[in-house]
Formats: structure tokens, C-alpha cells, sequence
């Protein structure tokens, strides 16, 4: 910082505090995004910008059960089917042991995401 505190132009250190990584324009006309560095997707209206649900992250709208959590995710989307599928990352740094592919599948009545396919490298881990 220079001068009375301000910061000159191009001289700001650059923090991205979301990392979106992947965007879908989903069936319903919206938008779902990946927000990598806060383990989050969120679903977005396209037309207002209004927030429409989280999915993971620390203020979800949505109880993540059994193993459903994940960590520094990849290429959230939305399948045919209305479940969410994405690459569980779980490193940089370590969380847990593994990668994986996961398709959680919705249960609206209760407000749950849960795993309906999980896809690890076998016979030996990976975490990518």
C-alpha cells in the first residue's frame, strides 16, 4: 500500500476466495456454479441473480448425509436426471484420502443431498 492507504491500480494482491471452476446453464433456464475454495455449489436465477440453494459449504441449504461431503470440487452439473455429479478433489491441501467422482441425488421433503454413485480409482488410492 502506498500513499494514504490506498492501493494504486494493478497493484492490488489478487485474493479469489470462491474459485468458481465450473458454470452450467441447468434445465430449469438457471445457473449452477462451482465455488472451489468454499466447497460450495450454488444455483443461481438467471434473470434476478437471486441465490437460489447452496449445495455443500458451510451455510448449505441442504444437510449433506452419510459421505456426501466434499472438498476443493471440480465441474459440479447437473444431470438429466436432476442429481448433481462432480469430482471430489479432496487435496491441495489433503482433507481426506482420496479422490473420487460423485453423483448426489436430492431427497426435497427432507432437504438432504446424499451419494447415489461414488467412482474411486482402484485397485490403489489417488488423491489428484
Amino acid at each position: 500500500r502506498e500513499g494514504k492507504g490506498e492501493v494504486p491500480k494493478g497493484k492490488a494482491p489478487l485474493y479469489d476466495y470462491v474459485h468458481p471452476n465450473s458454470a452450467q446453464l441447468t434445465a430449469d433456464g438457471n445457473i449452477l456454479v462451482s465455488g472451489r475454495e468454499v466447497w460450495a455449489g450454488y444455483k443461481i436465477d438467471r434473470t434476478t441473480g437471486k441465490l437460489l440453494a447452496r449445495y455443500g459449504g458451510k451455510k448449505s441449504d441442504y444437510k449433506m448425509t452419510g459421505t456426501s461431503e466434499f472438498a476443493w470440487q471440480h465441474d459440479i452439473q447437473e444431470d438429466p436426471d436432476g442429481n448433481l455429479t462432480l469430482f471430489d478433489n479432496e487435496s491441495a491441501p489433503k482433507v481426506r484420502d482420496q479422490s473420487r467422482g460423485l453423483v448426489l441425488a436430492f431427497d426435497e421433503g427432507k432437504k438432504t443431498l446424499s451419494v447415489k454413485a461414488e467412482y474411486k480409482h482402484k485397485p490403489d488410492k489417488l488423491l489428484s
